[in-house]
C-alpha cells in the first residue's frame, strides 16, 4: 500500500519530534531518517527496549537520557554539517557574497531565498514574496549585463 505507515523510533530529535518518541512515516521518509541516522524502523511487534531488526548491537535503551533539544549546540561540530534535517538560517554569513545565483532558486528554502535577497538588496526581507521579486530582478539584470 502506497499511503501506508511506517513506524519509527526517533533516535535524534528533529523537528517536533524528541529522541525515543514513536512516530509513522511514509517509506521514502523513513528511509532518509534512518539514512540520517535520526531514526530506526520499528517492526509492529518489536517489543519495548528490542530492536525491529533483532540486531543485540541496535537494541533501543528505554532508560537512556534523551538527546538533547535540536537547537543546542552539538558535541562534535563535524556533527552539525552532517544533520540534513536543519533548516537553512535566512541571516547570511559576516562577509558572505552571493557570486551566483542558481537557475532553480524559486525550488530552494524560503530562509535561502531571503538570506540571497538579504545580500541583494542589503536590507533585511520582511516576506517570501518580497525576496522573491528581489531575486528575480537581479537574475533579469544579469542576464541583461553584457
Amino acid at each position: 500500500m502506497a499511503d501506508e505507515l511506517i513506524v519509527v523510533r526517533v533516535l535524534k530529535s528533529f523537528g517536533m519530534y524528541y529522541a525515543n518518541d514513536t512516530a509513522g512515516f511514509p517509506a521514502a521518509v523513513v528511509a532518509s531518517l534512518v539514512k540520517s541516522g535520526h531514526a530506526q524502523r520499528l517492526e509492529p511487534e518489536a517489543a519495548e527496549g528490542e530492536a525491529a531488526s533483532g540486531d543485540p548491537d541496535q537494541t533501543i535503551d528505554p532508560s537512556a537520557p534523551p538527546a538533547p533539544p535540536a537547537d543546542a549546540p552539538p558535541a562534535d561540530p563535524a556533527a552539525a554539517a552532517d544533520n540534513a534535517l536543519t533548516e537553512p538560517t535566512a541571516e547570511p554569513a559576516e562577509g558572505e557574497t552571493l557570486e551566483s545565483i542558481p537557475e532553480d532558486w524559486q525550488t530552494l528554502h524560503g530562509n535561502t531565498r531571503k538570506k540571497y535577497a538579504k545580500l541583494i538588496s542589503g536590507a533585511p526581507v520582511g516576506s517570501l514574496d518580497e525576496a522573491d521579486a528581489i531575486i528575480a530582478a537581479e537574475v533579469q539584470r544579469r542576464a541583461a549585463a553584457p
